[in-house]
């Protein structure tokens, strides 16, 4: 038998199950279609982690209760991006105003209360007219769901998980009481378990959990406005037809703004609606506005280990950072209770040292830069990226391979300028790290060189 359990998903998901299953003496491998892990999650957003407070759904609720607390004890041993954040919501109907303060008394969230305009303004927070109804959350924070999966992704990595990419699941069949085979568009593995993270028509999983027809797109506007000074306090503003819009930090220092709609908005609607919860900003703060699809499925794990041999994960939720610590403890219980497994007395559930050479003091610097000189070589001006970053995030364990990878893994790019002024030397960064030409180089996936000829002109490069 190859492995004992396959991961189906190099995902958030798919990487924190992986991690958590190395504790024990398992053979484990992940599979994923894509070139990088992680490919599914947004590089630069950050995701606003609930007190409950706004969760209609009891059972989402009780699956993300305690939330904070497991979040802060797991981003201080995996080194991910995490931190506590108070937030105010601004609700613009009376009865959504009033559905929240029930759900915050009969739950007992602590740290929840109602704001007047007085207590607004001592919080530096705009009161407006038409929205009185106000909120203020002290239990509240923010993730960063890229850098929580490629952290637990590499501490999976450093503990023996094999991590298999650009492999799609063709198949997978049950060949006998204890035997699964998974196939692949390049090759096929046996083992006893298969757990099923990234969803494809193939499985046959509890389709009655999603909701059918459901699109809501989700408008996410980076903009250069300094978060600790020009905005000071994430809002959470909900309209008429629950749909919400949220101001936070990022965790470069910039401010990210997400909409939900029932219908795409152009960039002026988006602009004008952010405006109205922070105020006027000029164009040309904008760096990036993207929209994706914003996911509110039910999450449900389908055992059908008896019956197939693999477990189904139903996980597209915008909740799901906040409620992996618990999904973890439950599917890694159902799958280690198909072995006699034994704690694995090497594992160790920590990541590498990786530094953000943004974030740290003139002192932390100055000492960094004496142990390697890269350190002192700034790549990005825009967002701060060094030399010696760049090359740190190549050498990683899972480590970057094209240029996507580097651009999702130190935050390059995501300025002004676009990459006008750094995309060539991570160019030269990855061919030289690689041992490869330049023109051999990926964006992001096979067949995407940016260069697609040499001319002598690239002699420089």
């Amino acid at each position: 038998m190859d492995y004992d359990v396959v991961i189906l998903g190099g995902g958030l998901a798919g990487c924190a199950l992986a991690a958590d299953l190395a504790q024990y003496n398992l053979n484990i491998a992940v599979i994923e279609r894509n070139f990088d892990i992680a490919e599914d999650v947004s590089p630069f957003i950050s995701t606003f982690v609930s007190d409950g407070s706004d969760i209609a759904e009891e059972r989402l609720y009780t699956m993300q209760k305690e939330a904070h607390v497991r979040l802060a004890r797991l981003s201080a041993a995996a080194n991910f991006s995490y931190r506590r954040e108070p937030c105010v919501s601004v609700f613009t109907q009376k009865q959504q105003f009033f559905d929240t303060l029930a759900r915050i008394e009969s739950r007992g969230i602590q740290g929840a209360y109602p704001l007047d305009e007085e207590q607004a303004k001592e919080r530096s927070i705009p009161w407006r007219a038409e929205a009185p109804f106000m909120i203020y959350h002290e239990q509240t924070g923010i993730i960063s769901p890229y850098d929580m999966a490629t952290a637990l992704g590499e501490i999976a990595s450093e503990n023996g998980v094999r991590f298999r990419l650009e492999e799609e699941v063709t198949a997978i069949e049950r060949m006998g009481r204890d035997e699964v085979k998974v196939t692949t568009d390049k090759s096929h593995y046996t083992c006893r378990v298969v757990v099923i993270t990234a969803y494809n028509d193939l499985y046959l999983g509890s389709k009655k959990y999603r909701r059918a027809a459901r699109n809501i797109p989700l408008h996410t506007m980076l903009l250069e406005k300094n978060f600790e000074t020009d905005v000071r306090t994430m809002v959470r503003k909900v309209n008429a037809l629950g749909n919400a819009s949220l101001v936070m930090p990022s965790f470069s220092g910039k401010t990210v703004a997400t909409l939900m709609s029932p219908d795409p908005m152009d960039y002026k609607s988006v602009k004008k609606d952010v405006e109205a919860l922070i105020g006027p900003f000029p164009s040309d703060r904008v760096d990036l506005l993207t929209v994706n699809n914003y996911y509110d499925d039910p999450v449900h794990i389908g055992d059908h280990l008896e019956e197939k041999g693999y477990l189904n994960l139903e996980v597209k939720n915008h909740y799901l950072p906040a409620m992996l610590p618990r999904l973890m403890d439950v599917v890694t219980h159902l799958v280690a209770s198909n072995f006699k497994v034994r704690k694995n007395p090497d594992y160790l559930f920590k990541r590498r040292d990786s530094f953000r050479f943004r974030d740290l003091s003139d002192q932390e610097r100055n000492e960094l830069i004496a142990v390697d000189p890269r350190f002192g070589k700034m790549i990005c001006t825009c967002s701060e990226v060094t030399e010696g970053e760049i090359v740190n995030a190549i050498r990683r364990p899972l480590g970057a391979r094209t240029i996507e990878g580097v651009k999702r893994r130190t935050g390059i790019v995501f300025g002004s300028c676009q990459g006008a002024y750094c995309i060539n030397a991570v160019l030269k960064i990855l061919a030289n790290e690689l041992d490869k030409r330049p023109e051999d180089i990926l964006n992001d996936r096979r067949d995407s060189r940016l260069l697609t000829a040499r001319i002598k002109e690239f002699d420089m490069v």
